[in-house]
């Protein structure tokens, strides 16, 4: 029985000299949590898509026993406001996390941004930011940019371009509305008329009536503010209705799949974009890498998605669970230089960033300035 318990004993010692504890238990590290919130599923399903994409390389750049510290718990909020409401419980109170990626839609912001709030949780927002929630909210970021300056661009641009008088189609949600409201703002401020503006909403296919509306007021030009599918849908009833003016149109005028579908019929359009590419290495690498793997070049979405993950993820590392320290990390990125360009974040959580023009040449996207 002696020996016995003196074999415990050494067995004990040794267990415990082979631990950084002095109890000599197993510590298991807590896993990195992080949720993530967009459309996967109706109308927006492909921004879920390139957000996926920009996480999924993003984690290819890590080492396997950094991934293995990674937990990742996707949620489908469809783009709508009460999924989205959904969401957010399911992510902060089943899952009780504190650190989101998302949402995407704007509607989806709006409508989930206080509850984030109210439960001190920071919440990354991968699309374009709107009046509704920029600069609004303590915990939340808009890192790919403002629909407002993006705006401001482009009607410098068209007005300079001699089109004057523009006709507008906008979707009819939180999103579409602000663009559209700052288009008119900025083009008129310049000098130019909005011959008429014609909304749609989520899920339409039909567009020909607001169309020829549009074409009776004999604008120089049509601004599309639509995402996914509506916009080929246009661009193919505008050609059967017979218009000849230019084009112009939002951010997502980039889709890839978009300018597949559409063809000939989305040459020359006119958009602009917050992707403004540097000459890094980590740029190369998501380009080249994106290009590779999907088949298809990459877009905004996906690359901000990519420096959105790899900002949260250096402030988690940095600060471990602490929200607070997690924020303000955050809220001093300067001159950051990723996937998407080079960024700075503000005192209120928004980057700012270098808008650029571009249009579809043969099928590829150009850079007008």
């Amino acid at each position: 029985m002696k020996w016995v318990l003196v074999a415990i004993i050494v067995l004990t010692a040794v267990a415990c000299s082979q631990t950084d504890n002095p109890t000599g238990l197993v510590i298991q590290e807590e896993k990195i949590k992080i949720g993530v919130s967009a459309p996967y599923t109706e109308f927006a399903a492909v921004t879920g898509k390139w957000v996926n994409r920009g996480i999924e390389l993003a984690l290819e750049r890590l080492s396997e026993e950094e991934r293995n510290k990674i937990e990742l718990i996707y949620e489908d909020d469809k783009c709508n406001p009460t999924e989205g409401i959904t969401v957010a419980q399911k992510l902060l109170d089943f899952n009780e996390l504190d650190f989101i990626l998302g949402p995407f839609c704007a509607t989806v912001v709006s409508a989930t941004m206080d509850y984030y709030e109210q439960n001190n949780a920071i919440y990354l927002i991968t699309g374009l930011g709107i009046d509704n929630y920029v600069n609004q909210g303590k915990y939340g970021f808009v890192l790919l940019g403002e629909v407002k300056e993006l705006m401001k661009s482009l009607a410098k641009h068209s007005y300079s371009q001699g089109d004057k008088h523009i006709g507008i189609i906008y979707l009819d949600d939180d999103y579409g509305r602000e663009n559209a409201k700052y288009f008119e703002q900025y083009f008129t401020d310049l000098g130019g008329a909005i011959t008429t503006q014609e909304n749609f909403p989520a899920g339409e296919k039909d567009f020909r009536t607001q169309l020829t509306k549009i074409k009776a007021t004999q604008p120089d030009a049509i601004m599309i503010i639509a995402l996914g599918p509506p916009i080929v849908n246009m661009l193919k009833q505008l050609e059967e209705i017979g218009f000849k003016g230019n084009k112009y149109g939002i951010r997502n005028a980039e889709d890839t799949e978009v300018i597949t579908a559409a063809g000939e019929l989305i040459e020359g359009i006119i958009f602009p974009s917050t992707f403004d590419p540097v000459d890094t290495q980590v740029e190369q690498w998501f380009a080249q890498r994106y290009l590779e793997k999907y088949n298809e070049p990459h877009e905004a979405v996906a690359a901000n998605a990519f420096d959105s993950f790899n900002i949260l993820l250096d402030a988690i590392n940095a600060c471990g669970q602490e929200v607070e320290c997690v924020r303000g990390y955050i809220l001093n990125v300067k001159d950051y230089q990723g996937a998407s360009g080079t960024f700075s974040v503000n005192e209120k959580g928004t980057a700012t960033r270098n808008i650029k023009i571009r249009t579809v040449v043969d099928g590829k996207l150009m850079f007008l300035e």
